[in-house]
């Protein structure tokens, strides 16, 4: 009953409306108030003075402990990390999704320049400021190595540093940028007097060392690193103009300016309704970020990431087979291996833009098609193309490591969402823009799309908000129902039945543990065999590849660099092989990432197909089995029992929470599993590129040395020859880390499902038989008759929670009240659980408790929200409509 409820639940938000995820939203916070209340009403009875007497002193702190695992903590939201190239609308997008005019930059400026942005829901109420912002600057340390590699960048042959670089397109423009920005004409005017020719005095450039120990000095702009510095306004122009001080806001180049020091920008408004439901938007510059501290955080970023949109231009996005090649081969292969590929969204923006005369042509319409018909055909066009492109990304992922791909099957498994959305036509016919004139291709705001992403960011949270929020409420129920039937069942005044019952259950109960453990071990050997036919031998193999084929890899980076076909071919101009070399390999390019990618593209598909599908499929697999040697066991000692002279009823008062709350810890367990093994996996999967780089330090320090006439050949020959002698040990002692964390990482994974599911549920187990033969006491039974009352209510107002929030969630009533167990209730009528031997008083607390615990989730949409809407048990769910 619970699963069904669950699964209509997750339906029903995948076609969420505004008022559909403002319910659910009222009904989390009053489900979280309840459990709160719950939860502080269990732990005030279990351990209370007047109740001390219920259990001894040993398992009163184990039940203590076991509750305080229980506490509903904070919803988990969803990472949505943006990515696209400089002009693609990533700041335009998240204006409309915001509901913002231009509270971010719109003016396509240089990637060099980009900061990385996060955007979140302020649950603050009024007073707060509206708009509210930090400004987190990196460490000293880390610009003075920034420092160290921007100088190099501008040095020359001689020693002495580049002062002006006016071509945009050189490849050390970025690095002069971000010097002129800090230092200004304290860098631009480092120069020294020298000798005098043709009557006039010569002034030379500095020396790099001595520029370094000059600029060090300057702390006009630099006195910020190392702090954070903190935003505030309720108008949107006004808190854009404070935050522009510490981000470029201009194409031209000035100085003054604090962009190349700031490492995140995190923005929060409670007007941002889109974020409400949990969401964070994070706004990132692309990967390999000539800033080493920012990229750092980026690619963090990109890990932890719940999805990832990829937004590109919508013409881009079909002609440049973007969805094909979107971020680069290496990035996506290891988005894969994450198990994240199903993750992406892909954005195409400026749906409004087209020549409707073009649009006829090409897409072979109708010359009555009005330019709406030809923009709707053509994202039709765009969604298709985009969608085959990526499969075929997939399949030449799967191809390049020896894999029959099934076409089909890959299909089934990865969808990708696209939008073809127009955010400036949205802004204007939202009433967002009111100076832009009207709206030319789209009609209304549907046709712009912004408003199905809008959807799609509440589907991103609030299915796995439900999922957490649900799994809380039942264990908190399960434990309150199991802490009932231990107090409430009586000891029979049969001496001998107390025997009998104790001697039936330890000898049903003695083999269960070793049973759990060998499906455990069964499970387990199954790891380790999918580890070594899958995994093992394409490291090895990989590895083999990589080593026949660095040097191919390395030689075209040395290979004939020209002006005029910049990016065309692999070749690095000269300057920029040298600044690979200081940086260790990773600069525009990341050279050990690339020397790493043989031994990833042979086992990255494997891969992906035993830590997700399989482990997943194994991980259920294993709590199935265990739940059915946990049934076992009791179907076989419920007839002795009854045949010792128990009463059947009360057996089944003792059973019944355990059976609920295995169920419940399995699913728990699967997903701690899960985590654990992704988290792991993932750092695994990126350990081998940084083993390449430990071992070609050498290599680049030589390298990098090098100065003078012809330095540059002498350079590439170091590294090469490097290259060459370190490569037959290299690949394989870069991949012998990863083999050797698999054995310690399954016995991860054991502890975990152990200690999640197995070891609690076993102590329940004679936990709640034990009542069956323990020794009462007079004062034990006077204290457990007492927690009664306490008792009942807790579950009445966690049943009433958890039945409130499935309903919320989609369920039917007759699923609701099946999760529950309140046959009375299938009717539909939502009349509350009668409540036994509850005083008026206890009721009284119970409300002002849940008052004190309401959650805020309805103030800040507008200007016409009202006073937050009282959470309580016997309150409906308040509906705020929120607007799109």
């Amino acid at each position: 009953a619970e699963e069904a409820a669950g699964e209509a639940a997750a339906a029903t938000v995948t076609q969420l409306d505004a008022k559909e995820v403002e319910a659910q939203l009222n009904a989390e916070a009053s489900c979280v108030g309840i459990c709160k209340y719950v939860t502080s009403k269990l732990r005030e009875t279990m351990g209370g003075r007047e109740f001390v007497a219920w259990a001894p002193e040993s398992l009163r702190e184990s039940r203590l402990k076991a509750l305080a695992k229980l506490e509903m903590g904070q919803m988990p939201g969803a990472s949505i990390v943006v990515v696209g190239n400089t002009g693609a609308g990533k700041s335009t997008l998240l204006n409309a999704l915001i509901g913002e005019a231009n509270l971010l930059p719109t003016n396509g400026m240089r990637a060099c320049t980009a900061s990385i942005i996060e955007l979140r829901y302020d649950q603050s109420a009024e007073p707060a400021p509206l708009y509210s912002g930090e400004v987190e600057f990196i460490s000293r340390e880390e610009w003075e190595h920034e420092l160290t590699n921007l100088i190099g960048d501008l040095t020359q042959q001689d020693g002495r540093a580049i002062l002006n670089v006016s071509d945009p397109d050189a490849h050390n423009h970025e690095s002069w940028c971000k010097l002129y920005a800090v230092y200004g004409d304290n860098y631009t005017h480092s120069t020294l007097a020298g000798g005098m020719r043709n009557g006039r005095r010569e002034y030379l450039n500095m020396m790099a060392d001595d520029l370094m120990k000059k600029l060090k000095n300057c702390r006009s702009i630099t006195g910020k690193c190392g702090t954070i510095e903190h935003v505030a306004d309720n108008d949107p122009g006004t808190f854009r103009r404070k935050l522009e001080r510490y981000m470029d806001s201009s194409n031209d180049v000035a100085s003054g300016q604090f962009w190349p020091l700031v490492k995140k920008v995190s923005v929060k408004s409670r007007k941002w309704s889109v974020l409400k439901s949990g969401a964070v938007f994070v706004d990132a510059p692309g990967v390999n970020d000539s800033n080493t501290t920012r990229d750092k955080v980026v690619k963090g970023y990109l890990k932890n990431a719940d999805s990832i949109w990829i937004v590109s231009n919508i013409n881009r996005a079909v002609n440049d087979k973007t969805a094909k090649d979107m971020l680069d081969h290496n990035f996506r292969r290891q988005l894969l291996m994450d198990g994240t590929y199903g993750s992406l969204v892909f954005i195409a923006t400026q749906s409004d833009v087209l020549q409707r005369s073009e649009a006829i042509t090409s897409l072979r319409l109708s010359p009555t098609a009005t330019l709406e018909e030809c923009a709707q055909k053509r994202c039709e066009f765009t969604e298709s193309r985009i969608k085959k492109d990526y499969i075929d990304g997939l399949v030449e992922m799967g191809r390049a490591s020896g894999d029959d791909v099934d076409r089909q099957d890959l299909e089934k498994r990865f969808e990708l969402p696209v939008f073809c959305v127009s955010s400036f036509e949205y802004q204007i016919l939202d009433g967002i823009r009111k100076v832009d004139g009207d709206a030319e291709t789209w009609k209304n705001v549907e046709g712009t799309q912004i408003p199905a992403l809008r959807k799609h960011v509440h589907r991103a949270t609030l299915a796995q908000r439900a999922r957490n929020v649900r799994r809380c409420t039942e264990q908190l129920l399960q434990f309150a129902q199991s802490i009932k039937a231990f107090t409430s069942l009586e000891r029979d005044p049969d001496e001998k039945i107390h025997e009998k019952a104790r001697q039936a259950f330890e000898k049903a109960f003695a083999p269960l543990p070793k049973k759990a453990q060998v499906q455990l071990e069964k499970f387990d050997k199954i790891l380790a065999d999918e580890f070594k036919s899958k995994i093992l031998p394409q490291l090895d193999s990989g590895a083999e590849t990589a080593a026949l084929k660095c040097m191919e890899q390395a030689q075209k980076w040395s290979g004939k660099w020209s002006r005029k076909n910049i990016g065309a071919q692999p070749g690095l101009h000269w300057s920029t092989y040298k600044a690979h070399c200081r940086r260790n390999g990773q600069w525009k390019i990341n050279m050990n990432e690339a020397l790493a990618a043989p031994i990833l593209t042979a086992v990255s598909t494997n891969w992906e197909k035993v830590f997700v599908r399989i482990l997943s499929e194994q991980l259920g697999m294993l709590m199935l089995d265990v739940e059915k040697e946990f049934r076992e066991m009791q179907d076989m000692l419920l007839p002795q029992l009854v045949s010792a002279g128990l009463d059947e009823s009360r057996l089944t008062m003792i059973r019944g929470p355990i059976d609920q709350a295995l169920k419940t810890r399995a699913e728990a367990a699967v997903d701690a599993a899960k985590e654990a093994v992704q988290n792991k996996q993932r750092e695994l999967s990126r350990s081998i590129a940084p083993e390449i780089k430990n071992a070609m330090e050498p290599g680049y320090s030589e390298a990098f040395a090098e100065y003078g006439t012809g330095s540059h050949g002498r350079r590439v020959a170091i590294l090469e020859n490097h290259l060459e002698g370190a490569s037959s040990q290299m690949f394989q002692a870069a991949v012998k880390p990863v083999k050797n964390a698999l054995e310690p990482l399954r016995c991860e994974l054991r502890d975990v499902v152990s200690t999640v599911a197995i070891a609690s549920t076993l102590e329940d187990v004679k936990t709640n038989y034990s009542i069956l033969w323990q020794k009462t006491t007079e004062s034990a039974i006077s204290a457990r008759k007492r927690m009664q009352p306490n008792l009942v209510l807790a579950i009445g107002e966690a049943k009433t929670a958890l039945r409130r929030l499935l309903l919320a969630q989609g369920a039917s009533h007759q699923e609701a009240a099946a999760a529950v167990q309140d046959k009375d209730d299938e009717s539909g009528d939502d009349e509350e659980i009668e409540m036994h031997d509850v005083t008026d008083e206890v009721q009284r607390k119970a409300k002002e408790a849940l008052r004190e615990n309401a959650v805020d989730l309805t103030a800040g949409d507008d200007a016409d929200v009202g006073p937050t809407a009282e959470v309580t048990r016997t309150s409906p769910v308040t509906v705020k409509k929120e607007k799109e």
